[in-house]
């Protein structure tokens, strides 16, 4: 695709906020100074990299017509109660189940193994999906809640699952089967491999199948998906005290630690014009009440530095829960990641 054609598509995006009208407006004009300056000679390569980025032009459009970009930006991802809880049980609960039913069906220690390790497999799968989703349970105080639902729901679904699979064991073995209990010690292995892979698929699709339903634009979990964060924060860490250490050597940086406190994607870029420091922009979907900071640390060997949480709430600590996009500008004279 065309460098001017990707530049006025992705300036259409940025300028969603505002009202079509205006926003074409804007759009018209940047095209036909591209197509002046085309005619005049000029490469379109020259001219797209004259123009500040479509997030800048942006930027400076909504503060000229005064307009709340985060407030905007919260309308867009804002969701209903139902929408987040819906989204949240149907994507966990079919692993919960999962397990139940490993332990309900498998009878020998192997199997039993077998069946837990290939549940936290499908879980691990979920797992970016659900610390979107639990962050912002988290953040409205909402686990006790979770914890009531996923006992009184868990019961009426595992009735109907149980039901659901004794029929579908049946049709594909073609003969009846019995749901049969732990101390049950005659059913042959290849039966129970059988439930594992029904339970396993049926997991996979129903969590592909409520993602694809409730994790659009319009909910969180699908903001934390798509990338389009809400919330954001950027810090400048100073590192001017371990380069008078390293006699004029590069700082070897681990950013690694970021994984401590959340599941995270990492940017990097290169800025020449840093001395001595790094700044670190995070793109977070939970509250902001939850966030916490970081500062440089010298790791135990003394060869390597990096990243540590600090002041982290109590709800992170124990569940661990968080989804954020780091994006960190270094100067590549002084630092090496």
């Amino acid at each position: 695709m065309k460098i001017e054609i990707l530049f006025l598509k992705n300036l259409e995006k940025q300028l969603r906020f505002l009202k079509p009208k205006d926003r074409e407006d804007f759009i018209s004009n940047y095209r036909l100074q591209i197509y002046d300056r085309y005619k005049s000679g000029e490469s379109t390569t020259d001219i797209i990299n004259s123009f500040e980025s479509p997030e800048s032009i942006a930027s400076n459009i909504y503060q000229e017509l005064e307009i709340d970009i985060k407030k905007e930006k919260a309308k867009e991802y804002k969701s209903s109660g139902l929408a987040k809880m819906l989204l949240g049980l149907s994507t966990i609960l079919p692993q919960i189940l999962v397990f139940l039913f490993s332990i309900i069906f498998f009878t020998t220690s192997f199997v039993l193994i077998v069946g837990f390790l290939f549940s936290l497999v499908l879980f691990w799968l979920n797992f970016e999906t659900l610390q979107a989703i639990g962050g912002t349970f988290l953040s409205l105080g909402l686990l006790p809640l979770l914890a009531i639902l996923f006992f009184y729901i868990g019961i009426e679904i595992y009735k109907f699952e149980k039901l659901f699979f004794k029929i579908s064991i049946e049709l594909v073995v073609g003969r009846e089967m019995e749901i049969y209990n732990k101390t049950d010690k005659v059913k042959s292995k290849k039966n129970k491999i059988i439930i594992i892979i029904l339970l396993s698929v049926f997991s996979l699709f129903t969590f592909a199948g409520v993602i694809g339903t409730f994790a659009g634009p319009k909910t969180i979990g699908g903001a934390s998906l798509s990338g389009n964060m809400i919330n954001t924060k950027t810090d400048t860490l100073n590192y001017s005290s371990f380069m008078e250490t390293k006699d004029n050597e590069k700082l070897n940086f681990n950013y690694s630690f970021l994984r401590d406190y959340s599941w995270y994607k990492i940017n990097l870029i290169e800025d020449k014009e840093l001395k001595s420091e790094l700044k670190v922009k995070r793109d977070y979907n939970f509250k902001s009440s939850l966030n916490f900071d970081y500062e440089i640390k010298q790791d135990k060997n003394f060869n390597n530095y990096h990243l540590q949480p600090v002041n982290v709430s109590l709800n992170l600590k124990i569940f661990n829960i968080s989804s954020i996009i780091f994006t960190i500008t270094y100067n590549p004279d002084e630092v090496k990641f």
